[in-house]
């Protein structure tokens, strides 16, 4: 069966992809598929190994609560002029959120894979900040360097005035299902939160240009298989309504729960390893584009942003379905704290794919283990007992890590990435450079559980303004709302 008729037939499964509406999108994006599947057997991109990010964050007034979007907007105008005025090479725009707002590199690279430098890569998180908060001053406003809003209600949540962003979440809402509305219970919510709360979510993503399908592909499940491992290192998310969710981070979590319809999981872990690009366009024909494409080109554009894996895969195509570019994004950290230590976790992520790339490390036998090791993660951070892959010089062991073990065990294999040349040569003293940078910036505790030693163990007694006080000076005094 030719793939455009599997797409057609995967989508006739299900009701809410059978609408007159998503009809026709289904047809544009089987079409797209149809066009591009061939070029993926002879797809070669040279200039492989290109590097970009993507800082997410939301603005709040002195005491925390969200900017409407009439100041986020005077706010991207100073911040730009202040990006152009300083030759910082990105740019700020709109989010979800009223109050959101995300860099934008435009069509250029930051860093190359093979040639990429701890002082280049800190210098521009240190840019982003500095941007921020020269363009804050004047407006009385702040940064939150959270994975998500700790005080702002979990519905309703005030968004950007955009047609999609009022038309995804209410379809998200309308389509939920009845086994998913349990965050209220699983955070200790007084609320259960509805689609909008994506609008209080801050990441750090970075985007990988790859040299053909098959390196893309593995590359995709390599991703899959550490988020757990990067998720107990870097979780920043694990405060909600003003109280503590006793999750280190449920950023990925919560908005999974609030997109999940009965056309599956949309969001964070798949329910199994992709192992072809087959797998990838049947698993997104399953899911509504809910948007209206006009052509096979957007229609893949609709398909490819409305799948929020923690790795996605993206096919760059000009307006004839031409493949031009293939780029893989790791989508699943929160926001850190300061830009240090944005800088580090996006290496050590990066560091740990490349080792994964340069070494083959073999997938799990089930695809289970990431799922467990995902929740597990997302729970208890460095807490965790996480079953992963020890690399030990010549191949690979399965091994079980907690605690301490686990930022030990990733920054060596970060740090051996990151330094290994494409025969499998290691530079000591780049090894060495790499691992004190990282033992230097990333601390035993994770960000949350930083942020919960500075709030005490008795601040959750008091009365909710007590509560909402206290946690407010804690985040300015902390540096983590500036």
């Amino acid at each position: 069966m030719d793939i455009q008729t599997e797409i057609l037939n995967i989508r006739s499964e299900n009701d809410l992809t059978r609408t007159a509406q998503e009809r026709r999108s289904g047809e544009l994006f089987a079409t797209a598929v149809e066009r591009v599947l061939p070029q993926c057997d002879h797809f070669s991109d040279p200039e492989a190994g290109l590097v970009g990010v993507e800082v997410e964050t939301i603005l709040t007034d002195k005491n925390g609560h969200l900017i409407d979007e009439v100041t986020r907007d005077s706010f991207l105008q100073r911040v730009n002029a202040i990006c152009t005025e300083d030759q910082v090479p990105i740019s700020f725009q709109s989010e979800l959120g009223a109050a959101q707002i995300e860099t934008n590199q435009g069509s250029n690279a930051l860093f190359s894979l093979e040639r990429i430098e701890i002082d280049t890569v800190s210098n521009l998180f240190v840019q982003i900040d500095k941007a921020i908060q020269e363009a804050n001053d004047g407006l009385g406003i702040t940064s939150l360097n959270l994975g998500f809003h700790p005080t702002a209600e979990v519905v309703n949540v005030p968004r950007t005035n955009k047609p999609k962003y009022e038309i995804v979440p209410q379809f998200h809402d309308s389509n939920r299902v009845p086994s998913s509305m349990r965050l209220s219970g699983d955070l200790g919510l007084a609320t259960e939160p509805d689609a909008t709360v994506a609008a209080l979510t801050n990441s750090i993503q970075f985007n990988l240009s790859m040299p053909n399908v098959p390196a893309a592909i593995k590359a995709m499940n390599l991703m899959f298989q550490m988020t757990p491992m990067m998720l107990a290192i870097g979780g920043n998310a694990g405060i909600a309504q003003a109280r503590d969710t006793s999750w280190s981070d449920f950023r990925n979590h919560v908005w999974e729960m609030t997109h999940r319809t009965k056309s599956g999981r949309r969001v964070f872990l798949p329910e199994d390893y992709i192992l072809s690009p087959q797998d990838l366009f049947r698993r997104m024909a399953r899911f509504p584009l809910i948007l209206d494409p006009e052509e096979p080109k957007s229609a893949l554009e609709i398909a490819t942003g409305t799948n929020w894996l923690a790795a996605k895969l993206k096919f760059l195509c000009d307006s004839d379905i031409n493949l031009n570019k293939l780029l893989l994004e790791f989508r699943p950290l929160s926001l850190q704290q300061t830009p240090e230590e944005n800088a580090a976790m996006f290496l050590l992520s990066l560091g740990r794919l490349k080792l994964g790339m340069e070494t083959y490390e073999p997938l799990f036998d089930d695809f289970d283990i990431v799922r467990v090791n995902g929740e597990l993660a997302s729970r208890r951070g460095m807490g965790a007992s996480l079953v992963t892959h020890k690399w030990k010089g010549t191949g690979w062991e399965r091994t079980l890590v907690e605690g301490a073990e686990i930022r030990e065990l990733e920054i060596h294999h970060a740090a051996m990435g990151l330094c290994m040349t494409g025969d499998g040569k290691v530079s000591v003293n780049r090894y060495q450079k790499f691992r004190n940078f990282f033992e230097g910036i990333i601390s035993a505790q994770n960000p949350t559980e930083r942020l919960k030693t500075n709030l005490g163990t008795t601040w959750e007694f008091g009365n909710e303004m007590e509560r909402r006080e206290h946690l407010r000076d804690t985040l300015i005094n902390s540096n983590v709302l500036r």
